[in-house]
């Protein structure tokens, strides 16, 4: 966040740079860091038997049957 904010305040003073009694004056960026995302590892990653090539995810628990994303084949896991 902080390369971005950068760059947005590189780009304002270049575009006040050519205009006469304007002034651009960057603020300080105390903008905190944010903490890493973080996903539970709680789903199972399950390929269907006719499209393995796209893959699913599933939660640890699930005991029902699941269908293929592409042709909705139903199939047990």
């Amino acid at each position: 966040m902080s390369h971005l904010h950068e760059e947005v305040e590189h780009g304002l003073k270049d575009a006040f740079r050519g205009m006469k009694g304007w002034t651009y004056k960057p603020g300080p960026n105390d903008e905190p860091t944010p903490d890493s995302l973080t996903e539970p590892n709680d789903m199972l990653i399950v390929q269907p038997p006719c499209h393995p090539w796209e893959p699913l995810k599933i939660p640890d628990d699930h005991l029902g049957p699941v269908h293929c994303l592409i042709c909705g084949q139903q199939f047990a896991v």
